[in-house]
């Protein structure tokens, strides 16, 4: 009995059918959905180059909707219309009315300049559009993304350096060029990857430099003209360490022309202080007593010291300041003069102050144990013809300059 009453119930439940819309409700409002679609002519952009999107926006909706497009691009990528006379389109672009169920499209050309930033960017296209429903406005956006490479001379690398580093290569390395080109002699000892290394330290020093004096932009985009332009501040920074180079080089050199002919003894006219002197000055400093001896033929000589100057070799006996007529200061000069080595500095204070220089003990010749004393304070030979030289440490009474 139960069991029928519960079917009977349920029966009539199904019958009553679904529950009638209340007058006055309506159904929710359509949404329109656009979507948009961009394709590049070519996926790569250089430098002074022009890339053409074309623009796609379809409407399946059966409202109309309003449109416009924000275009979101590196800053040295300008977008323009084509044969628009070079005016470009800023963003955001306003599309207009899109009809229901249509679709139109756009062509803009993306243009670079003479400098630019290699790598790969993003390239975002944002579509705002708007619609009317139910006497009400309503906004929405549909976004895509395309993605462009941008190269310099269409490669990614120069000689094997990435385009993005050049900057950090170009000047330094057109420095090294600059000094090979003049011939800097200390150029030649460094290897090549050495000088890659100092490329790098040359470059980073220049471009701290431009940055800092504000003639030069570190982290500006590159291009031809900035390479260009990095390459040549590289290569007057060569230029002028060059000039210096050779400046110095040859004022060196000219002092020691001038040295060298100045130190030309000639034995018939200078005194024997002013030959001592210019011997002196050829050798240099000389710290401790040596004795030299010189072999030529089968003869030997034994002196203070070994001068060679131009095409002859000159031996040295040993010589005496007197002090007897100095005054304490001069002394105490003299002796200083002579514990640093700067025996030709000695020899000049002594003359400046009237102080006389006498040979003390003249050149040797034979075996060093029976050789006998000259009266030689100098004796010279043709270098060509001396076939031996040696030197052996000495007491201080072997001293080149004794000071009383």
């Amino acid at each position: 009995m139960r069991a029928l009453a519960a079917a009977g119930f349920l029966l009539l439940l199904l019958g009553q059918g679904p529950a009638p819309i209340r007058a006055g409700s309506a159904a929710p409002p359509e949404m329109p959905a656009p979507t948009v679609s961009v394709s590049f002519s070519r996926g790569a952009i250089r430098e002074n180059d022009v890339v053409r999107a074309v623009i796609w926006v379809a409407n399946t909706a059966d409202l109309p909707v309003t449109a416009e497009l924000h275009l979101s691009s590196p800053g040295f990528l300008k977008w323009q219309l084509p044969n628009g006379g070079g005016k470009p389109v800023a963003s955001p672009w306003t599309l207009g009315r899109i009809e229901p169920r249509s679709y139109r499209n756009w062509q803009l050309d993306l243009h670079s300049g003479a400098e630019i930033q290699p790598g790969e960017f993003n390239l975002l296209f944002t579509l705002v559009y708007s619609w009317s429903a139910a006497g009400k406005s309503h906004q929405a956006f549909v976004t895509t993304e395309k993605a462009l490479k941008v190269s310099l001379f269409g490669s990614d690398n120069i000689a094997g350096i990435p385009i993005n580093l050049a900057g950090f290569i170009v000047p330094g390395l057109a420095f090294w060029l600059v000094l090979g080109v003049f011939r800097v002699h200390w150029l030649v000892n460094i290897a090549l990857a050495e000088k890659t290394l100092y490329s790098v330290l040359v470059s980073l020093a220049i471009l701290f430099l431009g940055d800092r004096m504000q003639w030069l932009e570190a982290d500006a985009a590159i291009g031809v003209s900035h390479l260009a332009a990095l390459a040549a501040v590289g290569g007057v920074v060569g230029l002028v360490v060059s000039g210096l180079h050779h400046a110095v080089r040859w004022t060196i050199e000219n002092r020691r022309e001038a040295d060298r002919r100045a130190a030309t003894v000639e034995e018939s006219s200078d005194p024997l202080e002013v030959q001592l002197e210019k011997l002196l000055r050829i050798h240099g400093p000389a710290p401790q007593p040596l004795i030299w001896e010189l072999t030529v033929g089968e003869e030997r000589y034994f002196g203070s010291l070994v001068v060679t100057a131009e095409k002859q070799t000159w031996l040295i006996g040993w010589f005496r300041v007197g002090t007897a007529a100095a005054d304490a200061q001069t002394r105490g000069r003299l002796l200083e003069l002579k514990q640093a080595g700067k025996l030709a500095e000695v020899v000049q204070l002594a003359r400046a102050r009237g102080l006389p220089i006498v040979l003390r003990t003249g050149i040797r010749e034979g075996e060093w144990d029976e050789a006998h004393a000259t009266d030689d304070d100098f004796r010279s030979f043709q270098s060509s013809a001396v076939t031996g030289r040696q030197s052996a440490p000495a007491s201080e009474e072997w001293e080149v300059l004794e000071i009383e």
